[in-house]
């Protein structure tokens, strides 16, 4: 397991369906029309793109740049400067210590934080 005794496991979920509602909804129904509509950021979920504002000059330079630059967009799946199992493990010590230890969302952020900051830094220095 690779958050100690916990099993996390969406399988055992208790509201599957409500929580997939919720995230169409959010993210391609009415709230993510109204973001598009307000121009507040890169619409590509459900045909919102199209809601974009490109009635400025401004607005349409933007949208043309947007569209140029995603063509060249992806998710990189690994940093350069940390190895995956040097994720895994910090995340997996630090998430068990968190939870076990009743942290806030904040607090665990800054703990992952504090273990992986100094990784990545010892990897930008050695590759540089």
């Amino acid at each position: 397991m690779l958050f100690g005794e916990r099993a996390l496991d969406s399988r055992e979920a208790k509201h599957k369906a409500e929580a997939w509602a919720f995230f169409e909804h959010y993210f391609g129904g009415p709230p993510a029309a109204r973001r598009a509509e307000s121009g507040w950021g890169a619409a590509r979920y459900h045909g919102a793109h199209a809601k974009l504002p490109a009635a400025k000059p401004y607005q349409r330079q933007a949208l043309d740049v947007q569209d140029k630059e995603f063509s060249h967009y992806s998710v990189l799946k690994f940093s350069p400067y940390i190895s995956v199992s040097a994720i895994d493990a910090s995340l997996s010590q630090e998430l068990v210590k968190g939870l076990d230890g009743g942290l806030s969302a904040g607090k665990l952020a800054d703990a992952i934080n504090s273990t992986l900051n100094p990784l990545l830094q010892q990897g930008k220095e050695l590759i540089t």
